[in-house]
């Protein structure tokens, strides 16, 4: 019996390896089928991977030390390319798969959902198409999901949901749409609608819900707070409405709660502050939230950032002494109806580094202890606070103080804390030339009181801005006017210097170029004048710099300039700028993603350093007097999108008849807008131009003095919108793989030397055609009639019965032109057509006198010597030919002339009888028979007279005889 036992023990043993051996195959099989449909930078995975060594060592690869199993294939950042082999599928004890950043395609493996070990499934980031395998939503132990920034697509599952481990659902920037599931997971960016379900208490486990940027309506849960474990609660940018539940008081791990920007509407519900862990708090730009703010909120130690802005909250901020906010950085109470003071124990918030109290109702002065929150880097147009008339006691000070400040301060610039800056600085500058001897007592921080010239009493702060902190000034968007303070540099910390859309004045301060920490430099559509200064190329930080639209900034851009590597994006246009562009080799912009120019008087070439901008995007030129050849290197420009470089004098290259400068932009594969009409270009179009990129959207040739052949190759630029190639000297035939531009909405090919005939091209899209004054013969297709949208049409050819067909028509354009027939009358049926030109072709017959016809003039249909029209007074009247028309004039006649003519005659024969009557009595009888028997005696009678009147007038005749 034992040795039984024991042959059995041993048999035992040794197929236990064996089963080993055959699962470890399998999971090598399993990677080796992986790595056959991926490839790797340098072959990477291939030398790793190696047959003749363990799978357990391989890169990426974890496996349990006992076991030998795979239960972790990690691979992310190694830009690997292929598709996911279902073979994965067999790696039964797989717990984790991270394949993110990487360049997948294809689909996702269904198979993988069966993994019964899998907890987290992270492939992110990469270029997957096709639905999201059911089986996912029904995993009982998988805890993370992350297959965002993918190109996902179809419906969310929709049946029952069984995940009750899982704490993170990430499915950001794909194109899921319609999901409707009884339970509602985190799924930010999409186009999903829907509400989030009552049910979602299942979800048990979940931390984080994050369903931002999506069109969720219907209200919050009222059980929201059964979600126990929540941390990270994001709902906004939907269109949620009802009120905030007060159960999310209850969920004391919450970390991160925000609504913003949905339909809420409603009071605050206090049990808010009992959210002890809370680190941000977001009901911003709701617009219906009322009420005061809950006081215990501000109680909430851990809180980071408070949002209420663009509400209509009411009464005072909570000001009692014993509130504490350490951790609060962003306080954001804009645009409510608060009121009450400024409270103390803001200042106390010594790590606040935004506030904005602006647009509200608050009173009393600016608090004296601001200074003590050294982190504060801006104050977003917190309005200078209005106090009640007090007594000063020096009188001295006071009338310096109006004479020194209120003379030159006007109500619309002390509208923000820009005129606090603005403000001390004339003062210190006046200071230092010992002209304000009251005004130097105070220190910073002191507070004057003084009064406008409309009566408005106003409190004014000193700053000393040589010790201030500020990092971030920013008053765009309002009516500020005056100078920039030459003193401006004295803010050595700035970074963001935001003064667009105002009516600021006087010349850009050389002083600007002292401040090396300034990265954003923003003076956009305000009136500055003169020079740029050299001193703006000392500012070695800059980003981005502005000062589009201020219409009178004159002489050349500072070489400079051109010398900051870290700038991303200059703007000088609407400008009178001139000279050349500095083109020295010497130059270089290798972050710059936007160079705007545009509409100044610049001349010279288009620098060739502008081709090795490599991550240029936005490159625009039009409106100057640039010269010489456009360059052929612009196809370096791989993240090119938009490219304006019309109204110029630009050139082909000498001695060439192809537009080279298109056989190099094929290399710009995000190019969108392409425009460089109205140049003297003198060349022909290429073949290559349909190896365009795809994504070309608009592209306008106008007046560009091309000539040739409209290369059939167009078919190829799938994308386009809009294609502009009028007013040039294109000859042939129009192409008909034109015809294969679906999404075309404009295509204008007017005034060239085109011949042939108007292709057919069921192009169901267009809004706008204009064929008109070219060479082109023969009738307009019918096919022309299928244009349902189209609303502008102008064409050559006969007009086809199928145009009435356009019922989205406004503009028909068919003048100059060879036009023969009749003006079809349906045209009358048109009813938002409402301009037509016909003017100078061969057209006869009647002009319709309907709908848009009612409102033409002469001008309309000059040049068509037998067109003919009642209702157009210069125009001949039409001769009737029909003797369907003739009957139908007799008719008339008969109806209208005839009756008048008749009453003539029966006042005549009445007269006539009365005279008779008395000359001879002895005949009236006979005489009265006959009028009785015209003259009528009952209604039938005259009506009879009315229709029958040429009978009457022969019984007459015949009476008279």
């Amino acid at each position: 019996m034992e040795k039984h036992i024991f042959l059995l023990i041993l048999f035992f043993l040794l197929q236990f390896p064996i089963s080993i051996a055959s699962s470890n195959e399998t999971d090598q099989q399993a990677l080796l089928a992986f790595q056959n449909l991926i490839t790797s930078p340098n072959h990477f995975l291939a030398s790793n991977w190696m047959k003749n060594t363990c799978f357990c060592s391989w890169f990426g690869v974890t496996c349990t030390p006992k076991t030998q199993r795979v239960v972790a294939l990690t691979l992310p950042n190694l830009q690997l390319q292929g598709t996911i082999s279902p073979s994965l599928a067999n790696l039964s004890f797989l717990r984790e798969l991270n394949l993110e950043n990487n360049l997948f395609h294809g689909g996702i493996p269904y198979g993988i959902g069966d993994l019964p070990r899998l907890r987290v499934i992270d492939i992110q980031n990469n270029q997957l198409r096709g639905s999201i395998p059911t089986s996912l939503f029904q995993h009982r132990r998988v805890q993370v999901i992350s297959i965002a920034f993918n190109e996902l697509g179809g419906e969310m599952w929709k049946g029952p949901w069984y995940v009750p481990e899982l704490r993170v659902l990430y499915l950001r920037n794909n194109s899921l749409a319609d999901i409707t599931p009884p339970s509602f997971l985190g799924i930010s960016d999409n186009q999903i609608s829907g509400c989030i379900p009552s049910n979602i208490c299942q979800l048990i486990e979940l931390q984080a819900l994050s369903l931002y940027f999506n069109n969720i309506t219907g209200d919050i849960p009222r059980n929201i707070g059964c979600l126990s474990k929540l941390e990270v609660f994001y709902i906004s940018d939907n269109a949620i409405k009802g009120t905030i539940p007060a159960s999310l008081g209850n969920i004391s791990t919450l970390r991160q709660l925000n609504c913003a920007n949905n339909h809420i509407v409603g009071q605050t519900p206090p049990e808010l502050g009992k959210l002890s862990n809370l680190r941000e708090l977001s009901f911003g730009y709701y617009y219906n939230l009322t009420g005061q703010i809950p006081k215990a909120i501000f109680n909430i130690s851990s809180l980071e950032v408070i949002d209420f802005s663009f509400n209509n909250l009411s009464r005072r901020i909570p000001t009692t002494t014993g509130l504490h906010l350490l951790n609060l950085k962003k306080l954001y109470l804009g645009a409510n109806q608060l009121e009450g003071e400024i409270p103390l124990f803001i200042t106390n918030a010594s790590k606040l580094v935004l506030l904005d109290l602006a647009q509200n109702f608050l009173t009393g002065t600016i608090p004296t202890n601001l200074g003590n929150l050294l982190e504060l880097q801006g104050l977003c147009g917190m309005h200078i606070l209005e106090i009640p008339a007090c007594a000063i006691n020096n009188p001295g000070k006071q009338s310096k103080l109006k004479e020194v400040l209120l003379k030159n301060v006007t109500p619309v610039v002390i509208s923000s804390i820009l005129i606090f800056l603005f403000v001390s600085a004339w003062i210190m500058k006046r200071k230092n030339k010992g002209k304000s001897k009251d005004v130097e007592k105070g220190r910073s921080g002191s507070v004057y009181k003084g009064t406008l010239s409309n009566g408005t009493t106003v409190a004014i702060k000193v700053l000393d801005l040589e010790n201030e902190q500020l990092k971030i000034l920013s008053v765009s968007f309002n009516n500020i006017t005056g100078d920039i303070p030459k003193n401006i540099g004295c803010l050595a910390k700035l970074e963001m210097f935001l003064i667009s859309e105002n009516a600021i004045c006087g010349t850009i301060p050389a002083s600007l170029g002292n401040i090396s920490t300034l990265q954003h430099l923003d003076s956009g559509d305000n009136r500055l004048e003169g020079q740029a200064p050299q001193e703006l190329g000392k500012l070695s930080n800059l980003r981005v710099l502005n000062f589009h639209k201020n219409f009178n900034l004159i002489g050349q851009i500072p070489k400079a300039i051109f010398k900051i590597s870290s700038l991303e994006a200059i703007d000088f246009s609407f400008n009178n700028l001139s000279g050349r562009i500095p083109a020295t080799t010497d130059l270089h912009l290798p972050n710059l993603k936007e160079f705007i120019l545009a509409f100044n008087q610049l001349e010279g070439e288009i620098p060739q350093y502008i081709a090795n901008a490599s991550k240029l995007e936005i490159l625009t030129l039009n409106y100057n007097f640039l010269t010489v050849a456009i360059p052929t290197n612009l196809g370096n420009l791989r993240e090119l999108q938009s490219l304006f470089l019309d109204h110029y004098q630009l050139t082909n290259e000498p001695r060439e008849s192809e537009l080279l400068f298109l056989n190099s932009l094929v290399n710009c594969r995000m190019l969108k807008y392409l425009d460089v009409g109205f140049n003297l270009l003198n060349g022909v179009l290429p073949n290559s131009i349909g190896n365009l990129s795809s994504t070309i959207e608009v592209f306008d040739i106008t007046n560009a003095h091309i000539y040739g052949l409209i290369p059939a190759s167009i078919g190829n630029m799938s994308g386009l919108i809009s294609l502009v190639f009028n007013e040039n000297n294109l000859t042939g035939y129009i192409p008909l793989e034109i015809g294969k531009l679906k999404q075309l909405q404009g295509l204008y090919l007017n005034n060239n030397k085109l011949q042939g005939h108007i292709p057919e091209a069921k192009m169901s899209g267009l809004l706008y055609l204009n064929m008109s004054h070219n060479s082109i013969e023969g009738e307009v297709p019918p096919t022309i009639g299928e244009l349902k949208a189209i609303e502008e049409l102008h064409l050559s050819g006969s007009i086809p019965l199928s145009i009435t067909n356009l019922m989205s028509l406004e503009d028909l354009d068919l003048s100059l032109n060879a036009l023969s027939g009749i003006i079809p009358k349906s045209l009358e049926k048109l009813s938002y057509l409402t301009s037509i030109n016909v003017s100078f072709n061969d057209l006869e017959g009647e002009i319709p006198s309907g709908g848009v016809f009612v409102n033409s003039t002469l001008l309309s249909f000059l040049g068509n010597k037998g067109l003919c029209g009642m209702h157009i007074l210069e125009l001949p009247a039409c001769p009737i030919t029909n003797p369907g028309q003739q009957s139908v004039s007799k008719k008339l006649v008969l109806k209208i002339v005839t009756p008048v003519v008749i009453s003539f005659f029966l006042i005549f024969l009445l007269v006539s009888i009365l005279i008779m009557k008395r000359k001879k009595k002895g005949k009236s009888k006979d005489v009265e028979k006959w009028f009785l028997y015209l003259v009528p005696t009952t209604q039938e009678n005259a009506y009879a007279i009315y229709e029958c009147a040429a009978n009457y007038i022969i019984i007459f005749v015949n009476f008279s005889r």
